[in-house]
């Protein structure tokens, strides 16, 4: 693990919790502000122009919603993971050493998520939906992992090391382990692990966003995490 790239995250809460994200096409409901409970949202209800970017982008999802019925579970799925690339704003080196820093870096992912969605298509196809977000979960890639490969991404679970029950101590391979009801896993192989690193892991078993390069080889996809 060393320096292998992982984040710690609270998104699993904020996903829970946030108002913008329901049942329905209550999915796609602007932000509360009389109920914004993280810096994220109350930076956004301090400043009327990203009001006015989550208003757009609430619009949006509504009308594709409404237009393609069949879409909405990707749209509801896609809405989360993005809301995690807002969360990480938070993040983001120096944001909060500047003045605005977190303003000026969630101005730049709505406007980005908005033009995203503005190019979606109208014809109800769900390919431009599909591949496009930085973090998601392991259920997600077992599914879409074919439209990643070659591609960088943050998986999100808890990191199960084979080697924690092998013999074999220096086996670099695992699965990230969903939260989900069902506990989808996801395989992992890691270009190199301390063995400080495996024992932290394998007492462990850290919940966090792993990322790395999704790979594929003859037992098919799996997320390689570098440790440069």
């Amino acid at each position: 693990m060393d320096k292998t790239r992982l984040r710690q995250v609270l998104v699993p809460v904020l996903v829970l919790v946030s108002s913008s994200i329901a049942c329905s096409l209550a999915f796609s409901a602007p932000i509360n502000c009389a109920l914004a409970n993280d810096d994220v949202e109350k930076t956004i209800c301090a400043h009327p122009s990203l009001i006015a970017q989550d208003k757009a982008i609430s619009d949006r999802l509504d009308a594709l919603g409404r237009a393609c019925p069949s879409l909405r579970t990707l749209l509801i799925q896609g809405q989360k993971y993005w809301l995690r690339e807002r969360w990480d704003c938070r993040n983001v080196e120096g944001v909060f050493e500047k003045a605005e820093g977190l303003a000026t870096c969630l101005a730049s992912r709505m406007d980005q998520r908005l033009q995203w969605l503005k190019d979606a298509p109208e014809r109800c196809d769900p390919k431009p939906l599909i591949g496009e977000y930085q973090f998601v979960d392991p259920v997600y890639l077992l599914r879409y992992g074919d439209h990643y490969i070659g591609k960088t991404v943050s998986v999100f679970g808890s990191m199960d090391l084979d080697s924690c029950r092998a013999s074999d101590t220096g086996a670099l391979t695992g699965s990230i382990v969903g939260n989900s009801t069902h506990h989808e896993r996801y395989r992992a192989v890691f270009s190199a692990m301390s063995e400080g690193a495996r024992e932290r892991l394998c007492a462990q078993h850290p919940a966090a966003h792993w990322q790395g390069v999704v790979k594929r080889d003859k037992r098919g996809n799996y997320l390689f995490l570098s440790s440069d």
